[in-house]
């Protein structure tokens, strides 16, 4: 039976040796209450901090499978080295310690169980003002002169053996009138995680997307010398007899355009296609019928989202062309738009290739260079039809060349006009030869002569359909193969 003891003021219960334990226990916390919640707020604070600095770690955020490439770059980047984690860049400074920080991670943590991706589907913001504790912009001060430093931002080594540094300076950068129109501009606009070799990187691929959209070469942001120091070595130096050496300073002094010999150095319009809007959007007209108003869609997608410029833009390469890339395509674009092979034999006299009988390519010094149709034919003119056409002139070879040079062009065209009279006349006498000797001579014998007639044709054709100047030695090398071979096919038929 139960009792009760007044003194102590509670109900004892018959119990065993293990509840009397638990019971006495209980007393003893009852009339102790105040050191439980001592002791319980401690360990929650505890509970609170241990969670605040495990959850701050870079090796927290490393632990989810989305987050391993970020995790292993900033292993290996400066900040790292510098114990610069995770949250100091990714919340604005004192944010990360707030209830505003706490849902943002509970978002990600929503989305980490949420979903099945290998990696980040949304690309992370870093404030300005996180940058700015780090990297302060008090150009008077000897941190924040890193803002109007010249900094290296990529070396490399010309063709002619010498070598040049592309400059960067971040004041002119982030300068308001060099935006691009409804952008705001960021540090993360440029320093992004572009590859799984860097965390933060400023890709090229960007710079060339802002300097060379719609806009020509050599005009305004893509002014080449915003970058590139102007090589002082001579194109060639084997000039003899006086002859003026070629240098690009000479060629910019005479207003010779770049895109003469460079236009292939740019390939690519950074054009946005539906397609990439489609990739987000339905095909709604409400939508789609602002696609083309560059402010609002910088101001909705980059400004408000961040979103990466190559998600909707087409990349613009710079720099050396690719193995096997062809100068030609890139001044003929707008010809092939309606012609498959534009000035097809003009092409072949140039690069000194697709001759009959060659031995090997003897392209003209011009094709070496890279330069393309527009460096030459840049006079207006019109043809008999009255249809607009470019000349290339005497005057024009005198951008580049001295003035005697300049009087060759004439002599070239006089040469190869005769050497091509003469070669017909020799076509002449081989066609008629053939025609006497069918039905009298052997199937063999005329196989043998049309297969010479026809290398030669091939020949005089590329001569005679290509221009001969644009080649003047290739040309001559082509015309005394095509003699060669209608004056064989002359004598096997007469030989009969």
């Amino acid at each position: 039976m139960a009792k009760s003891t007044k003194a102590e003021g509670i109900v004892q219960y018959p119990a065993g040796p293990v509840g009397r334990t638990v019971l006495r226990f209980l007393d003893w916390l009852r009339r102790r209450w105040w050191l439980f919640i001592i002791c319980a707020s401690v360990f929650l604070v505890l509970l609170v901090a241990g969670a605040e600095y495990a959850t701050s770690r870079p090796s927290f955020c490393g632990s989810c499978h989305i987050m391993d490439s970020y995790h292993a770059t900033w292993e290996t980047s400066e900040h790292a080295e510098e114990g610069v984690s995770c949250v100091q860049c990714h919340y604005a400074p004192g944010e990360h310690h707030t209830l505003k920080a706490k849902f943002k991670g509970l978002g990600q943590l929503f989305s980490y169980l949420g979903t099945t991706a290998k990696t980040v589907q949304k690309v992370s913001l870093v404030n300005d003002e996180s940058c700015i504790l780090c990297h302060p912009i008090d150009e008077g001060s000897e941190d924040g002169q890193w803002i109007t430093n010249k900094l290296e931002f990529v070396s490399y080594e010309r063709e002619d053996g010498t070598s040049e540094t592309v400059p960067f300076v971040h004041k002119t950068h982030f300068f308001e009138g060099n935006w691009m129109e409804g952008q705001e501009r960021h540090c993360s606009i440029c320093h992004r995680h572009e590859t799984a070799d860097h965390h933060m990187e400023v890709s090229q691929k960007g710079c060339n997307l802002c300097h060379f959209k719609n806009v020509a070469l050599n005009e305004k942001q893509s002014q080449c010398t915003v970058c590139h120091v102007l090589p002082e070595k001579p194109f060639r130096d084997d000039a003899s007899g006086g002859e003026e050496l070629i240098t690009h300073k000479m060629l910019e002094e005479r207003g010779v355009a770049c895109a003469s010999c460079h236009l292939h150095h740019v390939r690519g319009t950074g054009l946005v296609s539906e397609q990439h809007c489609l990739e987000c959007h339905e095909d709604d007209p409400v939508i789609m019928k602002d696609r083309d108003d560059a402010e609002l869609m910088h101001e909705k997608h980059v400004a408000a989202q961040t979103a990466h410029c190559f998600s909707c833009h087409e990349v613009i390469e710079h720099g050396e062309a690719p193995e096997g890339f062809d100068h030609f395509d890139a001044a003929l674009s707008d010809c092939k738009a309606c012609h498959a092979t534009p000035h097809h034999n003009k092409r072949l006299l140039i690069s000194g290739t697709g001759g009959r009988g060659t031995e090997k390519p003897m392209p003209i010094k011009h094709h070496d260079v890279g330069m393309g149709c527009l460096a030459c034919h840049i006079v207006d003119a019109r043809d008999a039809k009255g249809r607009p056409k470019k000349l290339a002139t005497a005057s024009v070879c005198i951008n580049c060349h001295s003035p005697k040079e300049g009087l060759l062009i004439e002599k070239w065209k006089s040469d190869v006009a005769e050497f091509l009279e003469e070669t017909l006349e020799y076509e002449a006498e081989a066609t008629e030869a053939l025609a006497q000797a069918r039905g009298k001579l052997p199937a063999e014998t005329l196989e043998k002569a049309e297969t010479l007639i026809r290398d030669g044709r091939a020949n005089l054709k590329i001569v005679n359909a290509g221009g001969g100047v644009h080649n003047k030695k290739y040309s001559a090398l082509l015309l005394d193969i095509a003699i060669e071979c209608f004056e064989d096919a002359t004598a096997a038929l007469e030989a009969e």
